[in-house]
């Protein structure tokens, strides 16, 4: 899980005192003036070099630096600085439950459908799934899909099947551009980024750090092997590849389709597949009655059924099966990026380990996949 605390050594250097030398004749209230702080911390940031002066006819003594010498002028830092230098996760309340900025970047998308939804769930809904976060964290172990659907209320798994905002914009390299994506991880972080600084500038920090981390994990998708392609034009790739014939009840799969479903039917109705679904029935009486589902042929028929029906299903699974191959490729995949970076992007795991230097930059294949 990213963590703040990842660049909380880049902000300390970012935020360090400026080393100044004291030009001749300035004053503490000039030099204060100059840098838009008081005269107060001035004094604090250089005790050991702050001087007293004696004044002529009997005037009180002044204070200042020698001339030359090197003072710290401390930065201003903002709330969010000042949190992430002191705590290597951003702490946000949300509806009386402190969490990790982290956390709410790993529910973002996954576990809840907008950042609207995050924002009004109950403060045991929250605990729940925060504890699920934190135990795969600990343990490096995958939480199974039961734990989760009763975490998020039985929402997990429709989430898993529309999630095509977590994958790329289209690109031509990969796969041939349809034109029916309805989002991507680029774009909705763009847009879930844009309504967080509205929302800052309106003044609500834990508001508009939700958002922000909502978002992020979009972000965090553009960094993963996983999602280097667009779903859905991989998905249309697809199913573009099994043609129909006929029309309304009549339609079925060509010859060649049939095949294909035929040869996953094969490869796949055997053990528990095939113990389970030999207990059903066909839809279809043959001779009077409804056979069982009880061989390759009754399940390439089942299979077939079912995606000419909702198509979207098995397309999905397509999808999945080309993130997995990406996010387990040995060494990692070979990116790029616009400015010109180049590295091996591994899976979901690992990918965040890349300092996110450029986050208006993610990255891309430099081979076809």
């Amino acid at each position: 899980m990213p963590r703040t605390g990842d660049t909380q050594d880049e902000l300390k250097k970012a935020y360090a005192p400026i080393q100044y030398p004291r030009g001749q004749g300035e004053t503490l209230e000039s030099i204060a003036d100059k840098f838009k702080i008081s005269v107060a911390e001035l004094k604090a940031a250089n005790p050991d070099k702050l001087k007293k002066f004696p004044a002529a006819g009997g005037k009180k003594p002044t204070e200042g630096f020698n001339a030359g010498d090197v003072v710290s002028i401390p930065q201003k830092l903002n709330e969010m600085a000042k949190d992430a230098v002191k705590d290597p996760s951003i702490k946000v309340t949300v509806n009386g439950v402190q969490l990790d900025y982290g956390t709410l970047i790993a529910m973002g998308g996954d576990l809840f459908g907008t950042d609207e939804e995050l924002a009004k769930a109950s403060p045991d809904e929250l605990k729940e799934i925060a504890a699920l976060i934190a135990e795969e964290k600990k343990t490096g172990k995958p939480v199974d899909t039961p734990r989760w659907m009763k975490a998020t209320k039985g929402r997990f798994l429709d989430l898993a099947a529309k999630n095509e905002a977590h994958f790329a914009p289209p690109n031509a390299d990969f796969v041939a551009v349809s034109g029916h994506s309805s989002a991507d991880h680029k774009g909705t972080w763009e847009a879930k980024h844009r309504k967080a600084l509205d929302t800052a500038r309106a003044g609500d920090k834990d508001k508009a750090l939700l958002q922000n981390a909502f978002g992020d994990h979009f972000l965090t998708d553009a960094f993963s092997s996983g999602h280097l392609f667009n779903k859905r034009d991989v998905m249309d790739k697809f199913d573009n590849q099994l043609p129909t014939k006929g029309a309304g009840k009549d339609r079925e799969f060509t010859k060649g389709s049939q095949t294909f479903f035929l040869a996953i039917a094969n490869a796949a109705f055997v053990g528990d597949v095939a113990k389970e679904f030999s207990k059903y029935e066909t839809f279809e009486r043959m001779y009077g009655f409804h056979p069982n589902i009880n061989s390759a042929d009754r399940f390439s028929s089942l299979l077939q059924g079912v995606h000419l029906e909702r198509p979207e299903l098995l397309e999905s699974a397509v999808a999945k099966g080309v993130h997995d191959k990406l996010n387990t490729t040995p060494g990692g995949v070979p990116v790029d990026n616009v400015l010109g970076e180049k590295w091996q992007l591994s899976g979901t795991t690992r990918s965040m380990r890349r300092p996110l230097r450029s986050p208006s930059a993610p990255s891309r294949s430099r081979s076809r996949t």
